[in-house]
């Protein structure tokens, strides 16, 4: 984007520390929140927090052009300068908030307050990017979108990075992404229990002590990598012939397609 003159500002959730990734990332501004304001210490006490967030960086968003989201959550910070500002916002999301909230179990108290950020800020969105069909068809049913106000954009990643190298030099099997209820990692272990097969597993998660319990009793070899960072990650798909992802429920995952341009056999639920 840079070399159209466009100039871009990030605002993230982390602290000062934020900034050494500054020099990765071809001219792209960080705005961390936690480097103005202080963390607090309770969830409800950082949603409250939220709504002071365009006023803490006011003179960076009036000198912004356009408000672009890449997640629902959180996207009422974006609404909010929207409305103080008087800006266009272009909303994306990689999966359907709400709909992953419903197949997720969440309880009926999330599942109103998903329904009712979703209507939010899709309402008040210029114009909306999703990831799938099936999204387009959620917003247009559910939330009653007009179709000319969302565009199909599909997750993409770059062929020229994640590409075959001949690196192959293992029959472990790979998985990647976080380790959570929905990622079904559960599932692997199973498959793999009396097999001499071994997984690998980049990412980290919520159910990773439970995943570590789980390989021990059922006698699988898993080893875990924790994160990567995704500059590694297309020499990390090169040294494995297959990746496997068993997920409940999925959006447009990238790290499948990512696999599948670094020439993994990739086997799917």
């Amino acid at each position: 984007m840079q070399r159209f003159g466009i100039q871009v500002q990030f605002l993230t959730y982390g602290d000062a520390t934020d900034h050494n990734w500054e020099s990765d990332l071809n001219g792209i501004k960080l705005l961390p929140v936690y480097e103005r304001l202080r963390r607090p210490t309770n969830k409800f006490l950082s949603l409250l927090q939220t709504i002071i967030i365009p006023w803490t960086f006011r003179e960076e968003l009036k000198q912004t052009d356009l408000l672009k989201t890449n997640q629902i959550w959180g996207g009422w910070v974006a609404v909010i300068s929207k409305w103080v500002f008087h800006k266009p916002l272009l909303v994306r999301c990689g999966y359907e908030f709400y709909d992953f909230a419903c197949k997720m179990g969440r309880s009926r108290t999330f599942q109103f307050l998903a329904y009712w950020i979703c209507r939010l800020i899709y309402s008040q969105a210029d114009h909306i990017q999703v990831a799938s069909l099936s999204d387009r068809k959620i917003l247009e049913k559910q939330f009653n979108i007009p179709s000319n106000k969302i565009n199909d954009r599909p997750n993409w990643i770059d062929s020229d990075v994640f590409r075959p190298l001949e690196l192959r030099t293992n029959k472990k099997i790979l998985f990647v992404g976080r380790m959570t209820g929905q990622k079904n990692i559960n599932l692997i272990l199973y498959a793999l229990e009396g097999t001499s097969n071994s997984l690998d597993i980049v990412g980290d998660g919520d159910l990773r002590d439970d995943l570590e319990k789980l390989a021990k009793k059922l006698k699988v070899h898993v080893k875990f990598l924790g994160r990567i960072p995704n500059n590694r990650m297309p020499h990390m798909y090169n040294r494995y012939s297959v990746y496997v992802l068993c997920s409940k429920f999925e959006g447009n995952p990238k790290a499948l397609l990512e696999a599948m341009s670094c020439g993994c056999a990739v086997i799917g639920t």
